[in-house]
């Protein structure tokens, strides 16, 4: 009897340890006072489940695709910053990353939408050595660039110069058409690099080449078709007693020149042409170059040269003034 009361005692007590073991990291993250309680519901079963991650995938995609991919703000170097601001609201993001650049190019050319009003905060009030670039055309929002006037006080606007409203600061000689052109390049693909460096290609012609063109022969290689060779007089300096005298002698005057005879001497006959096979009559006269005239007349077939990549000369413009400030010591190195 006495050994099945401490067995009994042992077995209870064992189950109460066991109690408090499973129960205590519980009592760690709930009232104590408390008493456990099942949940309310079961678990959602996996269909469920799987709509409400499929869902909350489409909606991520949604919204990643939406964001304007042309926001991103780009570094041209010597701390210089460009944002494009196509679709406002969504594009501040780019804004408030790019405002922190000591320099900073704003492309309001095409913005559609306002700002904000809640921006003080993330745009502070720029420093006057610290200049915002911005790029405007017919399409600017006026809002928009009152509100960065406040909050930069050494802004420059660049646009082309038929823009009117707001009239920029700096007007570029560019067509709008070709200013539109240059502008969608950017969002094709092309880089700013390509956009703002234009390649001038021009052929090399150096004291090496005029010496190798002398050599080969080919000095009057450039000359135009049909363009008759200069012809010089023949000329003889004769010693009078008055120093050099020069003169000149012409066919007519070799043919009335007297011999040594002293009797003039008569001009050879010439034979008389008769037409033949091989130089057929010709009824019309042919003036000198008639032959380069009627090559120019002919359709060629040579393909028409490529057009040239598209440069936006506004933008340009605004990296060039950047870069012109920096060399005249107006903006700070460090």
């Amino acid at each position: 009897m006495v050994v099945r009361l401490a067995t009994s005692r042992w077995i209870l007590r064992f189950a109460q340890d066991d109690r408090e073991i499973i129960q205590k990291p519980t009592a760690n993250f709930r009232d104590p006072a408390s008493d456990f309680r099942p949940p309310a519901s079961p678990l959602r079963p996996p269909i469920f489940a799987f709509r409400s991650l499929l869902a909350g995938l489409s909606l991520l995609t949604f919204n990643l695709g939406a964001t304007s991919t042309s926001a991103a703000p780009v570094d041209l170097g010597e701390k210089l910053a460009y944002v494009r601001l196509e679709h406002l609201p969504a594009d501040v993001p780019a804004l408030v990353a790019g405002w922190v650049a000591p320099s900073l190019i704003v492309d309001l050319r095409h913005a559609a939408g306002e700002l904000p009003k809640d921006l003080d905060d993330d745009l502070p009030v720029r420093a006057r050595y610290e200049p915002l670039f911005a790029l405007v055309g017919p399409a600017t929002p006026g809002g928009v660039l009152a509100y960065l006037r406040e909050r930069a006080p050494g802004i420059i606007t660049i646009g082309p110069a038929a823009t009117t409203d707001p009239r920029p600061d700096l007007p570029i000689a560019v067509t709008p058409e070709a200013d539109r052109r240059a502008y969608e390049a950017f969002a094709a693909g092309r880089s700013l690099d390509s956009l703002i460096n234009e390649k001038v290609t021009k052929p090399r012609f150096d004291e090496a080449e005029l010496v190798r063109e002398h050599a080969n022969g080919t000095d009057g290689a450039d000359a135009p078709e049909g363009a008759a060779a200069p012809v010089e007089s023949p000329r003889s300096n004769v010693e009078g007693p008055g120093g050099p005298v020069e003169s000149r002698t012409s066919s007519v005057e070799g043919q009335n020149a007297p011999d040594t005879n002293g009797t003039p001497s008569a001009a050879p006959p010439t034979a008389p042409t008769t037409p033949s096979a091989n130089h057929p009559p010709s009824s019309t006269f042919d003036p000198p170059g008639a032959e380069g005239s009627a090559k120019a007349a002919r359709p060629s077939t040579t393909p028409a040269p490529a057009p040239p990549p598209p440069v936006d000369t506004v933008l340009q413009r605004a990296v060039q003034l950047h870069r012109a400030l920096l060399a005249l010591g107006r903006l700070p190195r460090g």
